[in-house]
């Protein structure tokens, strides 16, 4: 199941200079759209006992200028990550490997843990110097009151959610977003690939990242998770609003589609098909990868390689309107979030806006 939302121009006039991330620390897999498959023994297994959903995600870890403990050598760091629980106790969920003399680690080892959308998971990071006697001691097996101390770092896991749709807000001037599903198993029993996530029939928005977050978790225990992934229909939705805005001749608005998922594609061209149509109207596209799924898929849609899309029929996109991010760089520390979503959309908005002649009014900038 994916999260998808839109917003207008003159919110995003009111975002000029104003946007602004939060860090992350986690591959977070928090949609699944077709990987791997669906079981619905399982699914009502946990339902009955009320037991939350929760999906498998990752923890990439990194540091920078640890302190050196050592005399004649540079610190040997590995870290513990630990869930704080109720009480503040803590409960040890893994360890990195030692990386000898240095104290700039990027960890190889990940971090597997359960991530439950619906609670909040405060996380605490601690890296130990371990001693040079304690070498080949396998890790598992080290004590560690007999490390030394380097320092601790704390998150929630929710914040690798939060931060895309905080960036996204901002280009929406009434903060009210149309939130959609897809590839999930709605109440009826039947397969839909573009519901809305607030589970109202007649209306899909949502008021600010609570909101987008709220109908999330609600649609955790209302819809089961099944594939196959298929960008095609929230596409073709966005594009009619976008299209429903110039049919009543209201220029000051321009779209954002903001697609999150973990799934592999199984309508490509039909997506492709989309896109291509979408080009034409004030609407841009941006999909966000997470988890550990092949996206060559979504470097297709991108086209960064400076080739535009074709349709089946032959058609060119008028411009580029897709910016795919991967999470996985994010987390790695190659990118920021927040600039790689926006790097794309000033010149994609420009493109639209350029041949059409239309300019700016009341421009605010915060």
């Amino acid at each position: 199941m994916g999260m998808c939302l839109s917003g207008d121009v003159r919110g995003g006039k009111q975002a000029v200079g104003g946007a602004h991330g939060r860090p992350t620390e986690a591959h977070n897999k928090n949609n699944a759209g077709g990987g791997d498959a669906h079981n619905d023994a399982v699914d009502f297994f946990f339902r009955s006992r009320g037991d939350a959903l929760f999906t498998q995600i990752e923890l990439s870890l990194s540091a920078s200028k640890l302190r050196d403990r050592d005399i004649t050598s540079k610190s040997d760091p590995m870290a513990v990550v630990y869930a704080k629980k109720r009480g503040g106790t803590l409960e040890e969920i893994g360890r990195t490997e030692v990386i000898m003399n240095c104290l700039n680690p990027a960890w190889i080892v990940k971090i597997s843990i359960a991530y439950q959308f619906e609670i909040v998971q405060p996380l605490v990071f601690r890296v130990y110097d371990v001693d040079t006697k304690y070498h080949n001691t396998s890790v598992k097996m080290l004590k560690l009151n007999e490390q030394d101390f380097l320092g601790e770092a704390n998150c929630f896991l929710s914040e690798a959610i939060m931060e895309v749709g905080e960036v996204i807000q901002f280009y929406d001037s009434n903060r009210r977003f149309p939130a959609w599903g897809f590839g999930g198993k709605t109440f009826n029993g039947s397969v839909s690939h573009c519901f809305n996530l607030n589970g109202i029939p007649n209306g899909s928005e949502v008021e600010g990242v609570d909101g987008i977050m709220a109908a999330y978790a609600s649609a955790l225990h209302n819809v089961a998770l099944a594939g196959p992934t298929l960008f095609g229909p929230v596409i073709n939705m966005a594009a009619q609003i976008a299209g429903q805005s110039l049919l009543q001749d209201d220029r000051s608005k321009y779209f954002v589609l903001l697609i999150i998922t973990d799934g592999v594609l199984t309508d490509l061209q039909e997506t492709k098909d989309a896109l291509v149509r979408a080009s034409d109207l004030p609407l841009s596209i941006l999909i966000v990868g997470v988890g550990g799924a092949d996206f060559t898929q979504m470097e297709i849609l991108d086209a960064d390689n400076g080739r535009r899309l074709e349709s089946s029929t032959g058609r060119v996109a008028t411009r580029d309107i897709v910016q795919f991010v991967p999470m996985r760089e994010v987390h790695s520390g190659r990118i920021s979030a927040v600039q790689a979503l926006l790097e794309e959309l000033p010149g994609q908005f420009l493109t639209y806006v350029r041949p059409r002649d239309i300019k700016p009014s009341n421009l605010q900038v915060a």
